[in-house]
């Protein structure tokens, strides 16, 4: 999903209060990097959060492809993935976007 770069922290913010395994400083940090990119830049992160008693690996790449208007890439097992892409679209949808 494409955002504008003040609307990546808070959805940042709301992934990190569902997932155990990411949290504040990850966010800070990914949001801290997607402020000094340059066009044309990518980034990624991997991490192990807990879903269902169980380890699941998270990958977020952002990707800047424009100024100040970051892509979020959200990779994971098909569950976690599915309900991301869920609120990734409510997130759209309460920007009305």
């Amino acid at each position: 999903m494409n955002f504008d770069l003040e609307d990546l922290e808070p959805f940042l913010r709301e992934m990190a209060g569902r997932l155990d395994g990411f949290g504040s400083r990850d966010v800070e940090t990914i949001v801290k990097a997607a402020r000094s990119m340059a066009v044309d830049d990518e980034l990624e992160w991997r991490f192990s959060v807990r879903r269902d008693g169980r380890g699941v690996p998270l990958v977020v790449r952002v990707f800047l492809d424009d100024v100040d208007a970051p892509d979020l890439f959200l990779f994971s097992d098909a569950a976690l993935a599915g309900e991301l892409q869920a609120d990734l679209r409510a997130f759209s949808e309460r920007l009305g976007k």
